[in-house]
């Protein structure tokens, strides 16, 4: 049999593949051995009939020696579920965004910006008095920051930083947070919650601000914020923009965390 006997449909689309693998074997040379990051967007994943095709594409890249790694998106689908539960959705220059706020409790428990000591526990009291001192209203999805004025100790003493002990919410502060709606919290310390982060009433556990806000309710946890510009310019309600790393697969990443303040503070 020669292609001339093949049927024209057949016939045109292994013409097409054999262009497009032409046009690609540059770039197979270029990366292979390497890993490269294909996203999966949400609106492609809610074609159906686009997920074969590229299931070959991949199947063919990894035929070639390259590595890839697949991050879905789901943009659509965060929007509809967000309308489900009354949140509203914002995009700033393409991005989504969400309301943020940061209540400063180290302000309000050392009347300065002095941070609070190694051993402070941040309670839920705490966190409804810097609330009303600073005039925020947490309201359904929103993003939670709580300043303990350790940030500084990231730089300039690290290896204090990074010790045994550092001030942080306690179990009684997540569960505000989550009562509140809060859908990602954030703080200036190693981990979001004090350290050493063991309990042993009612029953022992290990990091169990963690374990309650993810495991058990799906609350983001964002560690090692700046939050000293924002304190010093008063600046308790903005918009946060966080993009993070394309990880698939995995169970977190590094973040670059942008705060869009207005102007007039």
């Amino acid at each position: 049999m020669t292609p001339a006997d093949l049927p024209p449909q057949i016939r045109q689309g292994t013409v097409a593949k054999a262009r497009t693998l032409i046009e690609a074997l540059p770039f197979m040379r270029e990366h292979r051995g390497k890993v490269i990051v294909i996203k999966y967007g949400g609106a492609a994943m809610d074609k159906v009939g686009l997920a074969k095709p590229f299931a070959d594409d991949i199947a063919l890249l990894s035929h070639a020696g390259i590595s890839p790694v697949i991050v879905h998106g789901g943009g659509p689908q965060v929007t509809h579920y967000s309308a489900r539960l009354g949140i509203e959705t914002t995009f700033v220059g393409g991005v989504r965004v969400t309301d943020a706020e940061t209540l400063d409790v180290a302000t309000m428990v050392q009347g300065n910006a002095s941070p609070l000591p190694e051993n402070f526990e941040v309670t839920a009291a705490h966190l409804e008095q810097a609330a009303k001192r600073q005039h925020v209203v947490l309201r359904k999805g929103d993003t939670v920051f709580i300043r303990t004025g350790w940030g500084p100790f990231f730089k300039s003493n690290p290896s204090f930083y990074a010790g045994d002990f550092s001030p942080g919410p306690q179990l009684d502060a997540a569960e505000y947070l989550i009562s509140q709606g809060a859908r990602v919290v954030g703080n200036d310390t190693l981990t979001f919650e004090k350290r050493p982060p063991v309990v042993t009433k009612p029953k022992f556990q290990v990091f169990p601000v963690h374990m309650r806000l993810i495991a058990d309710k799906g609350v983001y946890i964002i560690e090692n914020l700046n939050l000293e510009e924002l304190a010093a310019a008063k600046a308790y309600e903005f918009a946060v923009v966080v993009p993070p790393l394309k990880v698939s697969g995995g169970t977190g990443s590094a973040v670059r965390i942008f705060a869009l303040v207005p102007r007039d503070d």
